[in-house]
């Protein structure tokens, strides 16, 4: 799916993120980059809101799957199952979140229980770093496709 049309759907699908300012920055084989600035995602003390933090951290999670589906010609409903999140460092700046591709096997590991079953899970994970490369979050997430 094309970037445009993707957060065309996530607006219209996932109303908060246009109130975060996503933007999809890439989504390739290293995972899907995805971006929001800090004005709209601030806390009291300057940082970016743990609750943008842990809304990014899904989300980067949900386009990589998203996509990976469509680009396998898989039409599914994704939904988060289970997630764990630690805060690190904070984050002073736009907020940026990369998920990370999952390994082959486990991708077709999830691809076969999918083709099988018309459900799969699998296990994401996102990180953000500072400007200096530090991680300042991390993120552990089972997403569940099912058939559309």
């Amino acid at each position: 799916m094309k970037t445009k049309s993707l957060i065309t759907f996530l607006n219209d699908e996932i109303p908060l993120t246009k109130s975060l300012g996503l933007e999809i920055v890439s989504i390739d084989q290293r995972g899907a980059k995805i971006r929001a600035p800090l004005g709209p995602n601030h806390n009291h003390l300057g940082g970016a809101f743990g609750g943008s933090l842990s809304t990014m951290m899904i989300l980067s999670g949900y386009i990589w799957l998203y996509d990976a589906l469509l680009k396998n010609n898989h039409h599914a409903h994704v939904i988060l199952f289970k997630e764990e999140s630690e805060y690190l460092l904070p984050v002073k700046t736009d907020i940026e979140v990369l998920a990370l591709t999952p390994t082959d096997s486990d991708w077709k590991r999830f691809e076969e229980s999918f083709l099988r079953k018309g459900t799969a899970r699998l296990v994401i994970h996102s990180e953000i770093r500072t400007e200096s490369g530090s991680l300042s979050a991390t993120f552990k997430g089972e997403f569940v496709a099912k058939k559309a």
